[in-house]
This record gives C-alpha cells, sequence and structure tokens, in this order.
C-alpha cells in the first residue's frame, strides 16, 4: 500500500468511504467510493462531505425512481442493495462498517492515521464514524462518535454555527451535543431504531 504525501498533516479531514453494488432491475455494478474533504476550517470540509453524500444518495435513488424524504425511508428504498454481499482488503478495520455501505468518517490527526493508498481507496487505522448508509449500523455508537468529533471542534475553538444541536438523553447514552447529519436523533423513533433486519443497535 503506498503512501500519498497529501496525508502527511495534523489538519483533520472528512473520508467519504463506501462500497455499493448495485444488482437489481437490470443493473449489476460495484461502485468503490473513497474520497478526501478537508479544509483550513473542518466545518466548511464537513458541509461538503454532506453535500458530496446527498448527491450519491439522490443518483441511488433516481435510479429506483424515488426521491429523497429521510434517511430511514432511504435504506428502505436501496434495501436490495444494501443487502447485497461484497469483500475488501483485510486492512480495512473501521468499527461497525458493513460489507455495503457508505460511510462519513471524521479524521483527527491523518498524519498519525494513515496506512496508505490501494487501488485508489484510502485506508487509516482510527476514525470516527459519524454517519452510515447500510443494511445494519449501530446509531448509538455513531452517536457516541458524534459527540466526540463536537468535543474536537470545542477543544480547537473551531466555530459550528448552527450545526450543533443537543441529543436527549435515553438508555445508552447520556445528554451529548453532536453536529447535524442528515438523521435528528431527537426525531429518529426508537421503531426506525431497532427494526432487527434494518438497524439492530449492536
Amino acid at each position: 500500500m503506498k503512501k500519498l504525501e497529501i496525508f502527511n498533516t495534523e489538519q483533520p479531514l472528512y473520508l467519504l468511504h463506501g462500497m455499493i453494488r448495485a444488482n437489481s432491475e437490470g443493473l449489476n455494478e460495484t461502485l468503490n467510493i473513497s474520497e478526501v474533504f478537508t479544509d483550513e476550517n473542518p466545518i466548511k470540509a464537513r458541509q461538503r462531505i454532506m453535500n458530496k453524500y446527498q448527491c450519491y444518495v439522490d443518483v441511488f435513488l433516481e435510479n429506483k425512481g424515488r426521491i429523497y424524504r429521510s434517511h430511514y425511508l432511504t435504506v428502505l428504498a436501496l434495501m436490495d442493495w444494501l443487502k447485497g454481499k461484497t469483500t475488501y482488503d483485510e486492512d480495512f478495520d473501521f468499527d461497525d462498517c458493513d460489507d455495503n455501505f457508505l460511510n462519513i468518517i471524521f479524521i483527527k490527526n491523518p498524519k498519525k492515521q494513515y496506512l496508505g493508498t490501494n487501488d485508489n481507496l484510502h485506508f487509516f487505522d482510527k476514525g470516527l464514524l459519524i454517519h452510515q448508509l447500510a443494511y445494519k449500523s449501530s446509531y448509538d455508537k455513531i452517536k457516541l462518535c458524534l459527540g466526540e468529533e463536537y468535543k474536537f471542534y470545542k477543544q480547537n475553538n473551531f466555530d459550528t454555527g448552527r450545526l450543533a444541536y443537543r441529543i436527549n438523553k435515553d438508555s445508552y447514552i447520556r445528554e451529548i451535543i453532536v453536529l447535524q447529519t442528515p438523521i435528528n436523533y431527537n426525531h429518529f423513533s426508537l421503531e426506525e431504531q431497532n427494526l432487527n433486519w434494518i438497524a439492530p443497535i449492536v
């Protein structure tokens, strides 16, 4: 795996990383995604990666004849894609990443955490999984990663504007402050989170 100089920095970055195998309705194609977003002000990189993620989701849904309404309905609409089985490099070990997925990962220190690049896929030994489109997701663990991301911003005096909001306390986590993602966890029902065949909590 070769090392790329662009990651020889302590500037935080965001990684859009995923593998989608579309194998329904006459479409049989595997899409590998590994895109890096960085900026002197990481909140700008965050906004760009969220926009790019949404572009991918909109294209996936358009192929199904659907439009975006919510994360939950997106998972339902893309279920046959997300359930497909794929494999990838054994060095890839981000926690809680499923076989078919589209992940948004926050890397605090790329210089320290970067492993290398193989076939244009970028690998890091640690990262905070802050959002995921997948057949199975551990939403409570993602919430904790979001809390750690917000702490990084506060500790380094980055302005988060109006992106921050407080997640109400539940049985798994205490009340925490996070930055917005496509899911507002205060309005993400237990039914949506706990359907075992969509999003089990592990």
